[in-house]
């Protein structure tokens, strides 16, 4: 049991202004006098990606084998394991109670500052918001891209449903702006593999503008909590807000990439380590900013600060240190809730060979690894794949993790 020294301590090490922040955020949310208890917005409708996507879909290049599976698709990605729903699998899942835990949903009209966060008849609530991250956005989007048409059809009616589902900011899938976040990602994820980012259905645009809106009432309070909230966050704002465009679109894209700068030169220590002491959070992190550099160089915007990209370049070294050469296993440290995000590859959800390659080419200018099953995250993104580096890394010593790594690629604790 915590002491009252060790919640003083605590606080302290998350820093004032950050206690402030949440403390300010919750008490407007209980008062009702919170500005993001004010905002509303209409179901977008239409298709997402625009049908005429079917002339031209067999244009594109046949890229890597997590695209090229036939016949329709029975289990989705959870929590790193492949689940069978219950049901039609063509069928969109149940939102809002997917495994059907609760007899009757009786929350998902209810405004989502009025919905507990702890449910002991549902348990916990990443078990609802999983499948409402829409990562199987990609592998839908991978096959419609090598030819499958009928995924195409398929990846519009889900997207559809979802948004019908899903009132703007009402129930348990609009109570976290990271979930929103990791949203954005993925529709535009999506829309970069079926080569709509210049031209996104009005649909895409409006589904991704009134998820920003969730995302900017409540960054404070990402800010607050000084975790990878506040880089999913930020991520969302910067790339969301530069692709629906507009002066809001510009004002989105501006504060995010001000708390990007910001929370990576917070969170990241100079020898790479992140503020969350996780190895599976730190892939996380890196594959968010990594999607941000990728969009970035895709969209020809302003490069990052100098140590932006130095703390992101270490930040990279520092999981090569852990990732073992011939599996592309590491230890499992720290928490591990079985994320994921923004995964193209056909390499296993243990495998972090993909998130390795892909920030070393981003932030370092060279390939960690030589080619292999790991670059499909390059060539679904259209990200040049560099040379190997030459030199490899060298045995170093992890600090706050206690841990002394081998030049093997293997960790000692």
């Amino acid at each position: 049991m915590l002491t009252l020294f060790d919640k003083a301590r605590t606080l302290f090490r998350l820093g004032l202004i950050n206690v402030w922040r949440v403390f300010w955020y919750r008490a407007l949310l209980r008062l009702g006098l919170h500005p993001v208890q004010r905002i509303h917005a209409d179901v977008p409708v239409g298709n997402f990606i625009d049908s005429d996507l079917n002339i031209r879909v067999d244009r594109f290049k046949r890229k890597g084998q997590r695209g090229r599976q036939s016949g329709p698709v029975t289990a989705l990605d959870y929590f790193g394991y492949q689940v069978e729903l219950p049901g039609n699998a063509e069928t969109p899942p149940d939102w809002h109670n997917p495994f059907r835990v609760l007899s009757v949903d009786t929350q998902s009209n209810l405004s989502w500052w009025l919905i507990d966060d702890f449910d002991d008849s549902l348990g916990d609530i990443k078990t609802i918001w999983e499948f409402s991250r829409l990562d199987w956005l990609l592998p839908m989007a991978q096959r419609a891209a090598n030819g499958d048409r009928a995924e195409l059809k398929r990846l519009n009616e889900w997207v559809s449903d979802w948004a019908a589902s899903n009132i703007p900011y009402k129930g348990r899938n609009w109570k976290c702006g990271q979930e929103a976040s990791i949203r954005v990602m993925h529709i535009v994820a999506c829309l970069i593999i079926l080569d709509q980012v210049d031209h996104p259905s009005e649909f895409a645009k409006d589904l991704i503008r009134l998820h920003l809106i969730r995302i900017a009432s409540t960054i404070g309070y990402a800010i607050g909590q000084a975790n990878n909230h506040g880089t999913s966050e930020a991520a969302a704002l910067f790339i969301g807000g530069n692709l629906v465009g507009g002066q809001q679109g510009k004002q989105w894209q501006a504060l995010g990439r001000r708390y990007l700068e910001n929370r990576c030169n917070t969170l990241i220590e100079p020898d790479g380590t992140f503020s969350q002491y996780s190895v599976n959070y730190h892939r996380m992190m890196l594959d968010t900013f990594s999607f941000c550099e990728s969009w970035r160089q895709l969209r020809k915007l302003e490069p990052f600060s100098k140590s932006t990209i130095s703390r992101l370049s270490s930040a990279c070294e520092w999981l090569q240190q852990l990732v073992d050469m011939s599996s592309g296993d590491v230890p499992n440290l720290g928490a591990n809730d079985g994320a994921h995000i923004l995964n193209l590859s056909a390499c296993g959800y243990r495998d972090f060979r993909p998130s390795v390659q892909w920030a070393s080419v981003m932030f370092k200018g060279v390939s960690a690894y030589p080619p292999g099953q790991w670059d499909e995250q390059l060539e679904w993104l259209d990200v040049d794949i560099c040379e190997e580096a030459k030199k490899p890394l060298k045995s170093t010593t992890l600090s706050a993790l206690q841990i002394q790594t081998l030049p093997s690629g293997r960790a000692a604790l």
